[in-house]
């Protein structure tokens, strides 16, 4: 009882008999003690009708509202984001010092605050023990570093014994499934190399230094990579290409705008994803390609040189964003990369996108041959058709005729007139001829015959009634 009565005391002192904190925060506070089911979520940052809330909870306050989620077995997400000083290493001490374990923490948001290295040791035994934790998000700290993110994912000889132990009993094997190091003053990231998150599909790395991309072929649920605004480079970009060279793993989203990739990255990206059938979706925005890298990847998208080359180009991507530029080739280049992606978007059901790209490019010579000089390929129209099996030229000609009119139907007329004449079957056509010659003179004959017997006939009967 004395235990009890103590307890109510401090929750008396921490939050009950504090004028400052809100009756809506001590409200909610209460029902994470009491376990109350109707509450699933807890955000400081929204909970407070008034601001400045959170400075008037104390070291205690903190301790208790870390014991409180411990015990609760109903929350799934805590929101502390944006509490900037108020969320501390001192604070963050005291709030995990009894919050160690957790049955039903699915979230935890901790974004924009003022913790550092010690705070993240403070959290470790909590992820270490939180098995059902799937999203962790503690961007926009500015005190979090290389040792912080080591600390969280894993470790090398730079890390000291106990630091090591921490980070693989922390996330190793767990199932963590998002982690958020957006914005942090991060440089290094090898640590990935050293851990596994078997779980992992959203990793947010924007906004940090980083040079360097470990090899991350153990990521095989890894769907969306986000890398914005960083210092990728030219050995940057081959780490990624070998990454979406690798068929086992399942990237689907690359997010690479803002990091100084020119024409030479952006042509290493291009021909990474000629094999690639998973990623969807490929930014490159405010980053320094020009007309040689936006042609590498217009011709992944729609290669005019030939018919199946065409048809084997790139159909699995349906967004890439590119650098805006006014250049007007390079706006016509952007323009025909558009026209790909939209073909590929409005296939991706039914896979027509390669039959869709040859009959747009292919059969229309306009567009081929503005195809062919953004490509740097020689144009002859006439070159097209060397590549059509002879008797299926009919069939072509009617659906270009279908498709573009009865104009491109006639210069495909005239190039192809000797391919189809090739298509004929001269021995056949004579012998049929000649069966159709012979039917009609027998046909002749007997009509021949048929009337010289009715006239026989018809000069017996005169003959008679003269008699």
């Amino acid at each position: 009882m004395a235990s009890e009565r103590n307890r109510d005391e401090e929750h008396r002192e921490a939050f009950e008999e504090v004028i400052g904190i809100s009756q809506s925060c001590k409200d909610e506070i209460n029902m994470i003690k009491n376990n109350d089911s109707d509450l699933e979520e807890f955000s400081l940052e929204n909970v407070y009708a008034a601001p400045g809330d959170v400075d008037y909870f104390s070291d205690l306050a903190w301790e208790l509202l870390g014991r409180y989620i411990a015990d609760n077995h109903h929350l799934y997400r805590i929101d502390l984001s944006f509490l900037h000083s108020h969320l501390t290493d001192e604070n963050m001490t005291h709030l995990f010092k009894k919050l160690t374990r957790s049955r039903s923490l699915k979230k935890m948001d901790l974004l924009c605050n003022e913790f550092g290295l010690s705070g993240i040791q403070s959290m470790v035994p909590l992820l270490k023990n939180a098995q059902s934790l799937t999203k962790l998000d503690i961007g926009g700290n500015d005190n979090i570093n290389n040792e912080c993110f080591r600390i969280l994912l894993g470790g090398n000889d730079n890390i000291n014994s106990e630091c090591f132990r921490l980070i693989v009993e922390a996330l190793h094997g767990g199932s963590i499934e998002q982690v958020h190091f957006g914005d942090c003053n991060i440089d290094d990231i090898m640590a990935l190399e050293y851990c596994t998150l078997p779980n992992l599909r959203f990793l947010d790395l924007d906004s940090n230094n980083i040079q360097s991309i470990p090899s991350l072929e153990k990521y095989t649920n890894l769907e969306q990579l986000w890398l914005m605004g960083n210092n990728i480079g030219k050995e940057g970009c081959r780490s990624i290409a070998k990454l979406l060279q690798n068929e086992s793993l399942g990237l689907r989203h690359l997010y690479l705008d803002s990091n100084d990739i020119g024409d030479e990255e952006a042509e290493i990206l291009a021909n990474a994803l000629k094999h690639n059938t998973k990623l969807a979706d490929l930014s490159l925005g405010n980053n320094k390609i020009k007309e040689k890298g936006c042609r590498a990847f217009l011709k992944l998208l729609n290669d005019v040189s030939s018919i199946e080359r065409t048809y084997n180009s790139k159909h699995t991507l349906t967004i890439l964003r590119l650098p805006y530029l006014t250049d007007s080739k390079f706006t016509e280049m952007t323009e025909r990369i558009a026209s790909a992606i939209k073909t590929n978007a409005e296939n991706r059901e039914n896979s027509d996108a390669g039959r869709a790209k040859v009959i747009k490019t292919q059969l229309n010579s306009n567009t081929r041959k503005e195809f062919s000089l953004l490509q740097g390929i020689d144009y002859a129209y006439s070159s097209l058709f060397t590549e059509i099996d002879s008797v299926l030229l009919p069939d072509v000609l009617a659906l270009k005729g279908e498709t573009f009119g009865q104009n491109e139907l006639y210069r495909m007329l005239v190039a192809t007139a000797p391919d189809l004449a090739s298509v004929v079957n001269r021995k056949g056509v004579l012998e049929q001829k000649m069966a159709e010659n012979t039917a009609r003179i027998v046909a002749v004959y007997a009509e021949y015959m048929r009337q010289t017997a009715a006239l026989t006939h018809e000069n017996l009967q005169m003959n008679e009634e003269l008699a």
